[in-house]
C-alpha cells in the first residue's frame, strides 16, 4: 500500500511538474515569441503576403515552410531555417532584411525553437473590450450596457438586465465547431461570468442560424436556478457572486455545427455580467489567450476601427502588442495650471522646477547684453551703436517691451525667421544630384517665407499654403495673398531632382525618391515624426507602421511639378493680355505683308522680306509673359494609386493604400472632400489635419523650435523627433501650456516670440552671482534654465554681423539669389561646374555665376544655396546640408573657423572695412594722443561688441596698436602704418569670442 501511494504521489508530482512546464512555455510564447513574430515576420509572411511562399502565422504553416524548406523544426535549431535566417550567418538568407534582430530577440526565438516551439493555436475573441459588441445584439427584451469598473480582464465588461440581449445571426459569425479543429475551426468556449441579486446567469448559443428548441438543452448553459422555461445544461446550483471562469466543450455537448449567434441572459435578480468570451480549438489555446492576442470576431462587422488606445482591432495595437502607446507626445496637449509665484507664466513654470532642486534663477542681464541678445535673436543682426546707447539710457518701464515691438516690426525679423524655416524645409536654389542645375524661380519661395513671417501670417495658414496652396485658390489669383498661396507650394518642390533619370529610364525610381523625401520632410518639419524610419519596415521604436509612411505618402500622390504656373493677378494679366494683343495685331499685319512678298523675285523684295522678319522678331520679343512660379498642382480629380513597397523597394509594390493619417489615431482611410473638380483635395485634407487643434504634435513642434531659437536647446532637445528615441521634454507642462496658448493666440509666431523674450527666464544673465556652484553640480547642462545659455552665432548671422559691423551690409528686397566669389580651385573641383565653364552643359545652368563683390554684400539669406558647393565661409561655421530637414544647427569649434575669420579674403576685407569706417569718422589718428586713441578703440568696440573697452582692454589695445605700427613702419609711411595697425586691431576684435557668441 505504501508503495502504491508513493507511485501515485510520484505520478502526480510529475504531472503537475509537466503542467507547470507547459504553462510556462505557453506564457513565454504568448508574452515573448508571438509579439516578435507578429511584429517582425507576419507582415511579409502572413495571411496578406507570403514572400517565398512562406507563412509564419501558425505552427503548421511554419513547419510546412516555403520555397526553401521548413522554417521550423521543433527542437532542432540546426534544421530550422528561421533560426538560420535571423542569425545572419548566411549572406543569402537574412531575415528581417536590412534590420537584424537584437541579440535578445534572436536568443528568444532560438531558445523557443530549441525547447520544442510551443505554439498554441489561435483563439477567436467574441467579446473582450469591444463597445460595438452590444450593438450586434439587436434583439431581446432585456437591457445591456458596457461598463469599465471591476471587470474580469481588460477595460470593459458586459452587463445584461432581465431577460436577455441576443442576435441569432451576427455578421461574420460562422464559427465551425469540430472534434479535431483545423485552422479556423474551434471546439471550446470560455467565458467569465457572475450575477448580482439572485436568480441565474445563462449563455445561449445559436446553431446554424437558429436557437435551440425550448426543450433542447444543447446550446444553453446556466449557473443557478433556471426559471426561463428553456432546457439548459447546469453548470452549478447557484450563480457565482464573483467573477468565475467557465469552459465548455461545445463539440462534446452539441457536435458539429456553425456558431452564428449568442444570447447573454439574466434570469431573475438584478444583473448578469459577462467578460472575456472566447473560442479556442484546444484548452491549451484558451490558457494561452491574452488580451490583444486573439482574432476579434466583430472585426469585419461593418464597424470602423478606432484608435489604438481603445480598439483592439487597431493595427498599431496588434503590430506592437499593445505597447508603445505610453509615448508622451501621443497625448493631446492640455492646458495645465500655472504654478503660483512669478506673474509671467513662463517664469512660474521654470522657477517651480528650479525650486524642486533648491535652485534660484540668475539675475537679469544688463541692458547692453539684453539689446545685443534680443537683436541678434529676432533679426539676426547686431544692434546699431545709437540704438544701444538709447536703450541703455531709456528709464521708462516699458523700454524693453518697446524694443521687442520695434524689432518684431523690422524687416530683418522676417529675414531671420525665414532663414531658420528654410533650414527645416531643406531649401536650396539648385537641383542637387550629379548636375545640380540652378532653379531660376526657387527664390520666390524664399521671398514668400520672408513676407509670411513679416506679416505674421498665422502659422496654421502658413502650413496650409505650403502643403496645399493651389487647392486654396480657384483659378487665376485675384489678390497678392492668393498669389502667395500658389508660390508657397514651392515647398513641394524643394527636394532634390535628378535630371539624368530620364536618360537612364529611371523616372519611377526618381518619383519614388521624391515622394519619400516629401513624406519624410513633412512628417519631421510639421509633426516631429521620424517617418523615414518606417519607409522599409515598421518603426523600430515608435508606434508607426510601414503602412503609415505610405498612407501619408498617398496624400501627395497627385503632386505635379509646375515651372510655368501663372501667378499674375487677374488685373495684371488683363493688362498683359491687352499689351500682347496690340503686339499680335502688328505682327499679323506684318505677316500679311510678308506673305504677299516674293523674296525670290528681286533683291528689293528679298531685302523687304528680311526686314519684315526682323521687325516681327523684335515685336514678338516685346511681348510680356505672365509672372510664373516654381510651384505644384494636382494631377486632376484623381491621383495615381499608392502601394506599400516591400522593404522600401519601389520596384516591389505590394498592397494598395489610401490616404490616411497615422494609424495609432485612425487606421481608416481619410475622408477627403475636394474643393473643386480639378483637384483631389488630398493635400488640403492633410493640411487641415496637421493644423487641427486635435493634432498632438503640430503646435508643440513649432513652439519647441521657437524656444530653441532663444535658448539654444528646445524644451525637447530633438525638434524633429518627438518619439521614443528623441529627448523627453525638460518642462512638459510648460511645453503644453505654450502650445495651447499659441493656438489660442491665433497661431501668431510674433506673439509667441514676445511671450518668450519678455520672460525673466529669457532676460536673465548667463552667469550666476554665486558662481553657480550648486547649479553646475545639480544641473550641469542647464536644462532647468537657472541662467541663460551662451550661444554661438550661426553661419549666416556671423557673416551678416560682420557685414553690418563693417558698414558694408546693403538692403535687399529679395529676388534672384546673388553669387559671391568662390576660390577657383573649388569651382574646378566640381565636375558639373567645370562642364558648364567649358560650355558643355547645354544651357542647363550647372555653373557658378559670380556677381560683383559689392552686390553680394547683402544678408546671407539672399545668397545662392548650391547643393554641390556651399559658400566656403558659411560651410566652415556649420552650414547645414540641404538634402534633409535640419532640426538644429551643429555648433562645432574647430581650427579652420579661426583661420577663416582671421586670414580669409572675406575676413580681411570685413576688418579693413571696419577700420576704414572708424578711421573716417575720427578727426585724426595719433597713437601718441591717449584721448584720441581711446576714442578710436571705443569706436571699434562699440561697433563690434556694443560696449566701450574696459581700462585693462584699453591698455592692452594701445600696446597692440603701438607694436603693430612699428611692424608696419618698416614698409609703409607712418600714416599708413597706423592705418594698418588699426586694421589689425579690427581683425583681432572680430575674432573675439565675445563677438562670435551671444551672451
Amino acid at each position: 500500500m505504501q508503495r502504491v501511494t508513493s507511485l501515485i504521489a510520484a505520478f502526480l508530482s510529475l504531472s503537475f511538474g509537466f503542467q507547470s512546464w507547459a504553462e510556462d512555455h505557453v506564457a513565454r510564447f504568448v508574452d515573448e515569441v508571438q509579439p516578435l513574430l507578429n511584429g517582425k515576420c507576419v507582415s511579409c509572411h502572413g495571411p496578406e503576403k507570403q514572400e517565398g511562399n512562406l507563412r509564419l502565422d501558425s505552427l503548421a504553416a511554419a513547419m510546412a515552410g516555403g520555397d526553401q524548406g521548413p522554417a521550423l523544426v521543433p527542437g532542432d535549431t540546426a534544421k530550422s531555417l528561421l533560426v538560420k535566417a535571423i542569425s545572419f550567418e548566411d549572406p543569402d538568407l537574412q531575415m528581417p532584411p536590412k534590420l537584424k534582430l537584437s541579440d535578445k530577440e534572436i536568443a528568444t526565438l532560438t531558445d523557443w525553437v530549441s525547447a520544442g516551439a510551443t505554439w498554441p493555436e489561435p483563439t477567436a475573441v467574441l467579446f473582450e473590450d469591444e463597445p460595438q459588441f452590444l450593438k450586434v445584439l439587436t434583439s431581446g427584451n432585456g437591457k445591456g450596457r458596457i461598463f469599465t469598473e471591476e471587470t474580469f480582464r481588460g477595460t470593459s465588461a458586459l452587463g445584461i438586465r432581465p431577460l436577455q440581449r441576443d442576435a441569432v445571426k451576427i455578421p461574420n459569425w460562422n464559427f465551425a465547431i469540430r472534434e479535431q479543429p483545423q485552422p479556423g475551426q474551434y471546439r471550446y468556449l470560455q467565458l467569465a461570468w457572475k450575477k448580482r441579486g439572485g436568480g441565474s446567469v445563462m449563455i445561449e448559443l445559436a446553431r446554424d442560424g437558429n436557437w435551440p428548441e425550448a426543450a433542447d438543452a444543447k446550446g444553453r448553459y446556466v449557473a443557478g436556478p433556471n426559471t426561463t422555461g428553456w432546457a439548459a445544461a447546469s453548470v452549478s446550483d447557484t450563480a457565482p457572486q464573483d467573477w468565475t471562469v467557465a469552459t465548455f466543450d461545445l463539440w462534446q455537448d452539441i457536435g458539429d455545427f456553425l456558431l452564428t449567434g449568442i444570447a447573454p441572459t439574466c434570469d431573475g435578480g438584478e444583473e448578469a455580467f459577462f467578460d472575456s468570451i472566447i473560442l479556442g480549438p484546444t484548452r491549451e489555446s484558451l490558457d494561452a489567450y491574452r488580451p490583444d492576442s486573439g482574432q476579434l470576431a466583430s472585426e469585419d462587422a461593418g464597424h470602423s476601427i478606432g484608435d489604438a488606445f481603445t480598439d483592439k482591432r487597431n493595427p498599431i495595437r496588434r503590430i506592437f502588442g499593445g505597447e508603445r502607446l505610453d509615448l508622451w507626445s501621443l497625448q493631446k496637449p492640455v492646458r495645465p495650471a500655472v504654478p503660483s509665484g512669478p506673474k509671467h507664466p513662463i517664469d512660474a513654470f521654470i522657477q517651480s522646477k528650479l525650486a524642486e532642486q533648491r535652485l534660484t534663477p540668475a539675475s537679469e542681464a544688463d541692458r547692453r547684453t539684453l539689446i545685443r541678445r534680443l537683436t541678434f535673436d529676432l533679426t539676426g543682426l547686431p544692434p546699431e551703436v545709437e540704438d544701444v546707447a538709447a536703450f541703455v539710457a531709456d528709464d521708462f518701464p516699458d523700454a524693453y517691451e518697446n524694443l521687442v515691438t520695434r524689432l518684431l516690426d523690422s524687416p530683418g525679423y522676417g529675414e531671420r525667421q525665414a532663414r531658420l524655416w528654410l533650414d527645416v524645409v531643406r531649401y536650396a536654389d539648385t537641383n542637387g544630384y550629379e548636375r545640380d542645375e540652378f532653379r531660376p524661380l526657387a527664390w520666390q519661395f524664399r521671398d514668400y517665407v520672408i513676407r509670411a513671417f513679416n506679416q505674421d501670417k498665422p502659422f496654421d495658414q502658413f502650413i496650409r499654403e505650403q502643403i496645399a496652396g493651389d487647392e486654396l485658390v480657384d483659378g487665376q489669383p485675384k489678390t497678392t495673398a492668393e498669389a502667395d498661396s500658389l508660390i508657397a507650394t514651392g515647398y513641394l518642390r524643394l527636394g532634390q531632382w535628378d535630371s539624368t533619370a530620364s536618360i537612364f529610364q529611371e523616372e519611377p525610381r526618381l518619383r519614388a525618391e521624391m515622394m519619400a523625401d516629401l513624406t519624410n520632410t513633412t512628417a519631421s518639419a510639421f509633426l516631429g515624426l521620424t517617418m523615414s524610419c518606417c519607409q522599409c519596415h515598421d518603426h523600430k521604436y515608435d508606434p508607426l507602421s510601414q503602412a503609415d509612411h505610405f498612407r501619408l505618402r498617398a496624400f501627395f500622390a497627385g503632386v505635379t511639378s509646375r515651372d510655368d504656373l501663372p501667378i499674375s493677378l487677374a488685373h495684371e494679366q488683363a493688362e498683359i493680355d491687352m499689351r500682347n494683343s496690340g503686339i499680335d495685331d502688328q505682327v499679323q499685319s506684318l505677316k500679311a505683308e510678308q506673305a504677299k512678298s516674293d523674296p525670290a523675285s528681286s533683291v528689293e523684295q528679298k531685302s523687304r522680306h528680311e526686314e519684315l522678319e526682323k521687325q516681327i522678331g523684335e515685336l514678338e520679343s516685346g511681348k510680356q509673359p505672365p509672372r510664373r512660379a516654381m510651384a505644384a498642382t494636382d494631377s486632376g480629380a484623381s491621383a495615381p494609386a499608392t502601394f506599400v513597397f516591400y522593404q522600401g523597394d519601389f520596384s516591389s509594390p505590394r498592397e494598395e493604400v489610401a490616404p490616411g493619417f497615422v494609424s495609432v489615431f485612425s487606421p481608416e482611410a481619410a475622408e477627403i472632400h475636394a474643393p473643386r473638380d480639378s483637384t483631389t483635395g488630398r493635400r488640403l485634407t492633410l493640411a487641415n489635419w496637421i493644423t487641427s487643434s486635435e493634432n498632438p504634435w503640430t503646435a508643440r513642434v513649432i513652439v519647441n523650435r521657437i524656444w530653441q531659437q532663444h535658448f539654444g536647446t528646445g524644451l525637447v532637445a530633438t525638434p524633429n523627433d518627438l518619439g521614443y528615441t528623441g529627448a523627453r521634454p525638460s518642462h512638459p507642462e510648460l511645453l503644453d501650456w505654450l502650445a495651447i496658448e499659441f493656438m489660442e493666440r491665433g497661431w501668431s509666431i510674433k506673439e509667441l516670440h514676445r511671450l518668450i523674450v519678455t520672460s525673466h527666464t529669457y532676460r536673465q544673465t548667463s552667469r550666476h552671482s554665486d558662481s553657480g556652484t550648486a547649479a553646475s553640480m545639480i544641473d550641469p547642462d542647464n536644462a532647468l534654465l537657472s541662467r541663460q545659455n551662451v550661444r554661438r552665432l550661426d553661419a549666416e548671422t556671423l557673416r551678416d554681423g560682420l557685414l553690418a559691423v563693417a558698414g558694408l551690409l546693403q538692403a535687399n528686397d529679395g529676388g534672384k539669389p546673388l553669387w559671391p566669389e568662390v576660390p577657383e580651385e573649388l569651382l574646378n573641383a566640381q565636375p558639373a561646374i567645370l562642364e558648364a565653364t567649358e560650355g558643355k552643359d547645354d544651357g542647363r545652368m550647372q555653373g557658378w555665376y559670380t556677381d560683383p563683390v559689392e552686390q553680394t554684400d547683402v544678408r546671407s539669406v539672399f545668397l545662392v544655396r548650391k547643393r554641390c558647393l556651399p559658400i566656403p565661409m558659411l560651410q566652415a561655421f556649420d552650414l547645414p546640408d540641404t538634402t534633409t530637414s535640419c532640426a538644429r544647427r551643429d555648433t562645432t569649434v574647430v581650427a579652420p573657423q579661426a583661420l577663416m575669420l582671421l586670414n580669409s579674403p572675406e575676413g580681411v576685407r570685413y576688418a579693413q572695412a571696419l577700420s576704414d569706417l572708424v578711421v573716417t569718422h575720427q578727426e585724426s589718428i595719433d597713437l601718441n594722443d591717449a584721448q584720441l586713441t581711446e576714442k578710436l578703440i571705443d569706436a571699434i568696440f562699440q561697433r563690434a561688441l556694443s560696449r566701450n573697452a574696459t581700462q585693462e582692454e584699453t591698455t592692452l589695445t594701445v600696446e597692440f596698436l603701438q607694436r603693430h605700427r612699428e611692424l608696419h613702419a618698416a614698409k609703409s609711411s607712418d600714416d599708413q602704418a597706423v592705418k594698418l595697425a588699426v586694421a589689425d586691431l579690427c581683425r583681432a576684435v572680430l575674432n573675439l569670442n565675445e563677438f562670435i557668441y551671444i551672451d
